[in-house]
């Protein structure tokens, strides 16, 4: 009851009463009361007569177009956490447009969030180094942004943002005659963060 009524949950970190934004998940006023009157009751309904679940918009894609997938399986090894980056393959020849981002994560136990980033083709052979320089695991560990974060003295690898992934979000479609130009030769990046605390996958 205290958490629904200070608007703490579900979280939506928006304040209301200004411009309306999409895909909120605030609860109205009459479900704040519901679940309060619940608490004050000691009562939360008759679990052999469950309701339907509430419908949430929370955006997402129509269509995926192309899938992008990691070269090898990657088992995390920081504990509790591991941020690891990989390269990932571009596979056209032509220049083109992302109009949308999802992330599909192999393991939801470990995955924490991830995040996908565009370095340009200037900067491709740095990047295909990276993998090289570290243990014999796919990838590198990594914060923040594309570049190694452990025993690298090299130049920083600056990438546009793509996409973010976290649990609950069903991906997000880019306003409809826009998109992220990706030139031929440019690498995408995957950065993940992996927790381990609290599972053995």
């Amino acid at each position: 009851a205290e958490e629904v009524s200070a608007k703490r949950m579900p979280p939506w970190g928006a304040e209301s009463g200004h411009t309306p934004l999409k895909y909120d998940v605030s609860l109205s006023d009459e479900q704040i009361d519901l679940l309060v009157t619940w608490s004050i009751d000691g009562e939360a309904g008759d679990p052999s007569n469950e309701g339907s679940p509430i419908a949430v918009d929370r955006g997402g894609l129509e269509r995926i177009d192309l899938e992008l997938p990691m070269a090898a399986e990657y088992t995390p090894t920081g504990y509790p956490d591991d941020y690891r980056c990989f390269a990932l393959e571009w596979p056209e020849e032509e220049l083109q447009y992302i109009t949308g981002f999802v992330g599909l994560p192999g393991n939801h136990a470990v995955v924490h969030h991830l995040v996908t980033f565009l370095v340009p083709p200037d900067q491709a052979e740095v990047v295909k180094g990276f993998d090289e320089m570290y243990d014999d695991a796919p990838g590198w560990p990594c914060f923040g942004g594309p570049t190694p974060s452990v025993d690298y003295d090299g130049a920083s690898v600056f990438g546009q943002m793509l996409g973010v992934w976290a649990p609950g979000m069903s991906g997000m479609a880019l306003p409809e005659g826009t998109g992220v130009p990706v030139s031929p030769g440019s690498v995408p990046i995957l950065q993940v963060h992996y927790n381990t605390l609290n599972s053995t996958a």
